[in-house]
């Protein structure tokens, strides 16, 4: 199958972009509106996939499509704080049912309103702001009674940032599009996107650098779905080609060159966004 198609259905129709969003669009409505228990794992996990489709479909969206695209993940940052917050709640709760997250905020006492707020301090900014206090913290909550009595894990502050780097790869990785149809070619470097297409330049909310950029041959991996009666059947593949790689060290916080797979049970590995058929 063609590797730009990315998504096909085994009778040969193409899946489009916009069915795609528009299933996304009303499943994440969903999640964000009705699951009032884990709307922020529910809606990171939408994104996450949201993320890894963008790449196979990014250079066939119109203009219109860009600008949109553009906007859902400038939006999806800036709510992230209100859905954990939302999860939080209702986790230091421990109420299966709630009838709504400031329902349950309001209903902690004073031992489970002080660890909240910790957390919520913890995530309010990118993890690198915070790392040796969040190391502190999760070493700490291990032994914390609390954290055996409600839902709170003690990888909220880096699944927090996680979320936070899906969204700017997917920042980055449009305005590497706008610039590739503007000049007919990739930047050797991040820095010429700025003032034009990004204000500036987000960093890896990990370390604080910014985000890492590769230009070249590269490994990528190609999921081709296709569907099977009415079943959805996906089938991975690795290929080479001339490309870019954004990425972000991810919460392992170590620099793997852009590998996006490991190899190994044991191996690291960063979160990237990748563009194939650089110039």
């Amino acid at each position: 199958m063609p590797l730009d198609a990315g998504l096909r259905r085994r009778r040969g129709e193409t899946v489009t972009w916009g069915e795609f969003q528009n299933r996304f669009d009303r499943i994440r409505a969903y999640c964000f509106r009705e699951n009032r228990n884990e709307p922020f794992f529910s809606c990171r996990s939408l994104d996450g996939m949201r993320l890894a489709a963008l790449e196979s479909f990014l250079p066939g969206l119109t203009g219109r499509e860009l600008a949109a695209e553009k906007a859902y993940w400038i939006a999806a940052e800036e709510e992230l704080l209100l859905l954990t917050r939302r999860q939080l709640a209702c986790d230091f709760a421990r109420f299966d049912q709630v009838p709504d997250w400031k329902w349950a905020e309001s209903s902690l006492r004073i031992w489970r309103w002080s660890a909240y707020r910790r957390v919520l301090a913890l995530i309010g900014s990118d993890y690198f702001r915070h790392a040796g206090e969040i190391e502190a913290w999760k070493e700490e909550w291990k032994h914390d009674l609390l954290s055996f009595c409600s839902g709170v894990s003690s990888e909220c502050p880096g699944g927090v940032s996680l979320y936070r780097t899906f969204c700017r790869l997917a920042r980055t990785g449009i305005a590497l599009e706008e610039f590739r149809r503007k000049h007919g070619r990739f930047p050797e470097e991040l820095e010429e996107l700025v003032p034009e297409f990004l204000p500036e330049l987000p960093p890896d909310p990990f370390d604080g650098a910014p985000l890492r950029y590769r230009k070249g041959p590269l490994e990528f991996r190609v999921v081709d779905i296709g569907r099977e009666g009415t079943e959805f059947r996906a089938a991975g593949r690795i290929v080479r080609r001339d490309g870019v790689r954004l990425y972000g060290i991810g919460r392992d916080r170590v620099d793997d060159g852009g590998r996006n797979r490991p190899r190994h049970r044991k191996d690291t590995a960063d979160v990237s966004f990748s563009l194939i058929g650089a110039k």
